[in-house]
């Protein structure tokens, strides 16, 4: 009886931490694709897919996602006029950016590597 009532435990356990993973982004989720940078110095460069693309979301003004292990330039373009009208710097590991309340509609968000930009579109 004591291992059973372990096993219940611990499968009970395991269940609680998976749910709880799934909510910790409380926002919205943004759709993210790959696109490759080619170095202008390099001939036989090899553009090699990224492994995972991240996982991004957008809760109010609030972007969140996974820890990149290089820095890397969030860039936001209207996508009427294709101007940047936002640029910061995301240093490594971090995991969030509060984007300016005077945004408001569609905008394309790059995360600008110096090989892969990740680009998606949100709605502010």
């Amino acid at each position: 009886m004591n291992r059973f009532s372990f096993f219940l435990l611990l499968i009970l356990l395991l269940s609680s931490q998976s749910i709880n993973a799934g909510s910790v982004s409380d926002g919205m989720p943004i759709d993210i694709y790959a696109s490759f940078v080619k170095p202008r110095d390099e001939k036989d460069y090899i553009m090699r897919m990224p492994a995972k693309l991240p996982d991004v979301y957008l809760k109010d003004y609030l972007v969140t996602f996974d820890a990149f292990g290089s820095a890397c330039a969030l860039e936001l373009l209207d996508t009427e006029t294709n101007e940047t009208v936002y640029n910061q710097v995301i240093p490594a590991g971090g995991t969030s950016c509060l984007l300016p309340s005077t945004l408001k509609g569609r905008y394309l968000i790059r995360f600008v590597f110096e090989s892969v930009v990740y680009w998606g579109y949100i709605d502010l």
